[in-house]
């Protein structure tokens, strides 16, 4: 034996060595069909791991508190309160049971309002809502002591699907009584009828100030059907004018609800 003289081309077999033994050997080295070769006898390919899932994340913060309280022309006191929520979490989430109380500065409750609004009522991540009441009668109040604002609310993760509509031909107009009006139409875009669903808009200053939020409920629109609406101004401050808003924000939203 030695070198190979002609680099390339495989030596001949020896002619004395045994084929069905250079056979098995061969056989010995073939992985079976379908198997890992880097698997010995017996053993079993690890399982793939799923791809992994974001994990969930179900947070909020407070923007910002409003408690406004005023007296009017005709000389009711009233109040007008909100309370700015932002979605950061990754799910979307679901305004719900708010109640805003009104204390002394010793923590004796005067008042309540029971009847607080959301806008919307379900948030997607990174969108902003809010629990808001315009009308809080604090006409027999003793307020000799201070007013405090002290907001009572649920935020949870929403489990169900959030569902928007298409609004076009959008206008606002001067309004002597409401310092504002704005109209438009509704589309439903969907595949069923709608039942209930609010129409929202926030109106916001110069500055971006949140000045009132209006809504109105729109029901029973056929897929494909086109439906207008109309809403008045309703503020947080009464000192008001229609020149004091700068832009406004139109929400279209089914309505929601989970137990």
């Amino acid at each position: 034996a030695g070198e190979n003289p002609n680099p390339g081309n495989e030596t001949a077999p020896d002619a004395d060595a045994d084929p069905e033994i250079e056979k098995n050997e061969e056989n010995e080295n073939i992985p079976e069909s379908g198997s890992d070769s880097g698997l010995g006898a017996g053993e079993t390919p690890p399982a793939e791991e799923p791809p992994s899932v974001p994990e969930k994340v179900v947070d909020y913060k407070v923007n910002q508190e409003l408690f406004n309280h005023y007296t009017t022309t005709f000389g009711s006191h009233l109040a007008a309160a909100f309370v700015e929520i932002e979605n950061t979490g990754n799910t979307p989430l679901y305004l719900h049971d708010g109640q805003f109380d009104v204390e002394d500065n010793n923590g004796h409750l005067l008042t309540t309002q029971t009847l607080v609004s959301t806008c919307p009522d379900v948030l997607r991540p990174g969108e902003t809502g809010y629990f808001y009441s315009d009308y809080i009668d604090l006409s027999d109040v003793d307020d000799s002591n201070g007013l405090v604002f002290v907001p009572h609310y649920k935020v949870d993760e929403a489990r169900h699907e959030i569902i928007d509509y298409e609004v076009s031909d959008l206008g606002i107009r001067e309004d002597d009584m409401f310092k504002c009006k704005v109209s438009g139409r509704l589309t439903n875009t969907q595949d069923e009828e709608i039942n209930l669903l609010y129409v929202y808009v926030i109106y916001y200053d110069s500055e971006g100030r949140v000045l009132g939020i209006s809504g109105t409920n729109i029901t029973d629109v056929q897929p494909g059907d086109t439906t207008s609406f109309e809403l008045i101004g309703q503020f947080f401050y009464d000192g008001v004018t229609y020149s004091d808003i700068a832009e406004y924000k139109v929400i279209p939203r089914a309505w929601y609800m989970q137990f």
